[in-house]
C-alpha cells in the first residue's frame, strides 16, 4: 500500500511540474516583443515601439495625454513624424456604470460621433466578434487626413478603446503588426 501513495505523490508532482511548465510557456513573450501588465489588461507589442504610460514623458519631452492609459508610439519609416504626428496606439479607459450599454449600444454611439465630430469621416470597416467589436475608419484632423482602427471592448462596466492613428502610407505599413498587437491586448 504504501508503494502505490508514493507512485501517486510522485505522479501526481509529475503532472503539476508539467502543468507549470505549460503556464509559464504560454506567459512568455514572443522574442522581440514586450509585455505590460496590469491587474485589468495586458497587451504585447513590438520592442522596436515607444512605450509611454499614463502621466510619463515620451523621448522627445512631451507629456502624455492623462486620458489614455499608455501610448505605444509606432516607429515611422515614412515622413509622417517629419509632419509633426507620430503614428501610435493608445488606450483610453471609460467608466459606463450609470450608461448600462452593451457593446452594441457603445459602438453605435461611437460610430455616430465619428461621423458627427471628425470632418470628412467615413467608417471603412465595422466588424463584430464575440466580446469585441473593431472599426477602421478615416478623417481629417488638425488638416491631417488620418486613418484610424479601433478596438472595443466592454469589461466590468468599462469600455476600452484601442487605437491605432496614423497618415496613409504609415497606416497601410503598419496595419498588419498592429493588428498582431491589438490580438494580443487581453482583458483579465
Amino acid at each position: 500500500m504504501k508503494n502505490n501513495v508514493s507512485h501517486f505523490n510522485f505522479s501526481a508532482l509529475l503532472i503539476v511540474v508539467f502543468l507549470s511548465f505549460l503556464a509559464c510557456k504560454n506567459e512568455t513573450t514572443k522574442q522581440g516583443w514586450n509585455t505590460y501588465r496590469t491587474p485589468y489588461y495586458q497587451i504585447t507589442y513590438p520592442e522596436k515601439f515607444e512605450f509611454v504610460k499614463k502621466g510619463q514623458y515620451d523621448e522627445k519631452g512631451d507629456q502624455m495625454l492623462q486620458q489614455a492609459e499608455f501610448f505605444l508610439y509606432v516607429n515611422d519609416s515614412t515622413s509622417d513624424e517629419k509632419k509633426g504626428f507620430r503614428p501610435n496606439i493608445n488606450l483610453l479607459v471609460q467608466d459606463i456604470s450609470n450608461l448600462n450599454y452593451t457593446l452594441k449600444d457603445y459602438v453605435e454611439l461611437s460610430e455616430k460621433q465619428i461621423l458627427n465630430l471628425i470632418k470628412d469621416s467615413e467608417i471603412v470597416t465595422s466588424n463584430s466578434h464575440n466580446d469585441f467589436h473593431r472599426i477602421t475608419y478615416k478623417g481629417s484632423l488638425d488638416q491631417r487626413e488620418l486613418f484610424f482602427y479601433q478596438h472595443y471592448e466592454i469589461y466590468n462596466k468599462q469600455a476600452f478603446i484601442l487605437t491605432f492613428s496614423a497618415q496613409n502610407t504609415t497606416f497601410k505599413e503598419q496595419i498588419e503588426i498592429v493588428k498582431s498587437v491589438f490580438d494580443n491586448f487581453k482583458l483579465k
